[in-house]
């Protein structure tokens, strides 16, 4: 049997034996059950380098979104730095934009620091690799919303 942390997921894995939970929370655990069930795992690679593992939480076509793990490691490369100081960037410029609602600041930082990425976001070297089919996805550009 699959085993949980999370209360809900636990309460339907077990039975709802010894639980007080509410429908509102059954619907809530469902939904979570059915997601980690059938969640997809991709691999994200930028050429032939491997960045990260990316376990899918939704997608509405083009969009894909999930959790991911970094996997850069410590390869030092100027390739992978520079990929790395992206992955900065595009954090900081999701957490700018939300907080400043998408306005001057957000733009601002963008403009001040976008064209230091250009070639990693114009590139067409992005792509998932699905693990279970292998199937390959090409992407624009992995961002951090």
């Amino acid at each position: 049997m699959a085993e949980s942390n999370d209360p809900i997921l636990q309460a339907i894995l077990t039975g709802f034996a010894n639980t007080e939970l509410q429908l509102t929370d059954l619907n809530v655990g469902v939904d979570r059950l059915v997601r980690s069930i059938s969640a997809r795992t991709y691999k994200l690679f930028f050429g032939e380098i491997e960045i990260a593992t990316v376990i899918e939480e939704g997608a509405d076509f083009p969009n894909l979104w999930g959790t991911y793990n970094l996997i850069l490691g410590d390869r030092p490369t100027p390739e992978i730095q520079k990929i790395a100081k992206y992955i900065e960037y595009s954090i900081a410029s999701s957490r700018i934009g939300k907080s400043s609602d998408h306005g001057q600041e957000s733009i601002d930082f963008d403009a001040a620091n976008e064209d230091l990425f250009l070639d990693l976001i114009e590139s067409d070297d992005w792509y998932f690799i699905e693990e279970d089919t292998r199937s390959k996805y090409y992407l624009l550009i992995p961002t951090n919303d």
